[in-house]
C-alpha cells in the first residue's frame, strides 16, 4: 500500500469536538490496540469518545493519521494516533514541557512497520514548535511514562533518555505481576541533538538519573501513589484508583502493538 494514501494532521481539542465520527475512530482505534496482553486485565483506555477529548486538555493537541483509500463511508481509516498535553508536575514553563499519552496504530499488515507513530510524534513536535516561536524559546521537552518490558527500549530507540524507573505492585492498572514504569524525556527544537541530558551510548537503558539537573529529577516522576497514601487511598490499585493521574500516561499495553507494528516484535 501506497504511503500517498495516508495523510496526518494535528488537531486542538476544540477541532475535534467538531468532529464527532474522527472522534470515535480514534477512540476506537486506541482500545482495540490496548486489549489483548496477559501480563494486565483487559480494560478500554477511553470508556467513552468525551475521554479523549479531555485527556488532551485545555492547551494539548492529537495527531492522526488516515488512510485516505480505505475510508468506509463518512468514517475515516484511523490507522495512528498520538496525543500531547501539557506535563504538569515538570519544573519551569509548562508549555515548555509535553507529555505523549493514548498511543496506537492499527495492527493490520498493511500498516505494520511503517513508522506510523513516529510521523505521529514528529507531527506533534512541529506543531509544538510552531506554537513557541513568538516566545522565542523553540526547544521543549517530551515526556512519557512506559512500561519498561513492553517499550522502554522502543522510545529509547528513538532518543528518549531514562530518568526514573518505579516498581508498580500487581493490581496497579489490573496489572497480573509487579512491573517497573519508567519515566523518559527528550529535548525538541533548537537544543535538539544537545540536550542537557546524556547523550546515546552503546546501552542507552543504563543513562543515569544524574544527567538531569536536580529540578528536573525531583519533578521527573510525579509522586502520585505516596500523595495517595497520605490521602488514605493507597491500598486501592485499580483503574479508579489511580484516576486522572493514569489518563494522563502512556498506557500499559501501549508497547506491545508498537512494538509489533513498528518495532518488529513485542518485548515481552
Amino acid at each position: 500500500m501506497p504511503d500517498d494514501s495516508f495523510s496526518i494532521a494535528v488537531y486542538t481539542p476544540t477541532e475535534l469536538a467538531s468532529q464527532p465520527a474522527l472522534v470515535h475512530a480514534v477512540v476506537e482505534l486506541v482500545n482495540n490496540a490496548y486489549f489483548g496482553h496477559g501480563d494486565f486485565e483487559e480494560e478500554a483506555r477511553f470508556k467513552r469518545d468525551q475521554a479523549l477529548i479531555d485527556n488532551i486538555r485545555e492547551n494539548g493537541l492529537c495527531a492522526v493519521v488516515v488512510d485516505e483509500n480505505a475510508n468506509d463511508g463518512d468514517a475515516p481509516k484511523v490507522i495512528a494516533s498520538v496525543s500531547a498535553n501539557v506535563w504538569k508536575e515538570a519544573e519551569g514553563e509548562p508549555s515548555l514541557n509535553y507529555e505523549l499519552s493514548a498511543v496506537a496504530t492499527l495492527n493490520s499488515p498493511p500498516y505494520r512497520k511503517r513508522g506510523l507513530v513516529d510521523r505521529c510524534t514528529l507531527a506533534l513536535q512541529s506543531a509544538l514548535l510552531e506554537r513557541l516561536r513568538p516566545s522565542q524559546r523553540p526547544d521543549f521537552r517530551l515526556w512519557l511514562i512506559a512500561v519498561e518490558h513492553l517499550n522502554g527500549a522502543y522510545w529509547r530507540r528513538r532518543g528518549y533518555k531514562h530518568v526514573r524507573t518505579r516498581v508498580m505492585p500487581v493490581g496497579t492498572w489490573g496489572a497480573r505481576r509487579e512491573f517497573e514504569l519508567a519515566t523518559l524525556v527528550k529535548r525538541v527544537g533548537g537544543l535538539e541533538g544537545k540536550d542537557d541530558v546524556t547523550p546515546a551510548r552503546e546501552t542507552p537503558e543504563e543513562a543515569p538519573v544524574s544527567a538531569l539537573t536536580p529540578k528536573e529529577k525531583d519533578a521527573a516522576v510525579p509522586d502520585e501513589l505516596q500523595r495517595r497514601s497520605e490521602r488514605g487511598m493507597a491500598t486501592k490499585t485499580s483503574r479508579e484508583t489511580v484516576g486522572e493521574w493514569m489518563a494522563q500516561v502512556v498506557w500499559v499495553r501501549t508497547g506491545t502493538l508498537l512494538e509489533q507494528v513498528v518495532g518488529g516484535g513485542p518485548l515481552y
